[in-house]
């Protein structure tokens, strides 16, 4: 089932156990969707991880496509 509500949620999600996140370097995320559109489509908010220190950075949005780039430990 579709919601059109607009408490309605789409994530792209990187994660790590409890603590600091070990050294990934960047991730890209390539032709992301929601209900068959782009990701930018929707004008979405990035949250960058931190445990009182941002850990790592969400690059900018291009269509579907993003990065997210390690920071430090």
């Amino acid at each position: 089932m579709l919601s059109s509500g607009r408490r309605s949620s789409a994530e792209v999600i990187v994660e790590s156990p409890p603590g600091r996140y070990p050294n990934f370097g960047t991730i890209s995320f390539t032709g992301s969707t929601v209900n068959g559109s782009s990701l930018s489509a929707v004008h979405p908010v990035a949250l960058d991880p931190s445990n009182g220190v941002y850990e790592a950075h969400t690059g900018a949005l291009s269509g579907g496509n993003f990065s997210i780039a390690y920071q430090h430990e």
